[in-house]
């Protein structure tokens, strides 16, 4: 595998139909965006993984398989931030403010 580094990396929440970017005191930003820069120590890592579906199931019958196919594409980005701030993770993990703490929102 070759590293090449990660330069840019965004971070952006969606309104709760999933077509529009939310904006203002909805999302984590005036634009809508929040980008990961210095002020959150930068991004340490990235992955991707689910995107080839490789794995392929068998079915057999009759002493010869009779079907076979591959899983559904399952995509998934990871990615590891130095130094996130408590109310920009929580929005993105779908929490709330209690009090002096932090709990799950009714709504995500």
């Amino acid at each position: 595998m070759l590293i090449h580094g990660i330069k840019k990396a965004w971070v952006g929440l969606k309104t709760a139909d999933g077509r529009n970017l939310a904006t203002g005191d909805a999302g984590l930003s005036q634009s809508g965006i929040y980008e990961l820069n210095h002020n959150v120590l930068g991004v340490a890592s990235a992955e991707l993984k689910g995107l080839d579906g490789s794995k392929l199931e068998k079915v057999s019958g009759n002493n010869i398989v009779q079907y076979s196919y591959a899983d559904p594409l399952n995509p998934q980005a990871t990615i590891s931030i130095n130094n996130m701030p408590m109310d920009i993770l929580a929005k993105l993990a779908g929490m709330e403010k209690q009090g002096t703490g932090w709990q799950m929102a009714d709504t995500k």
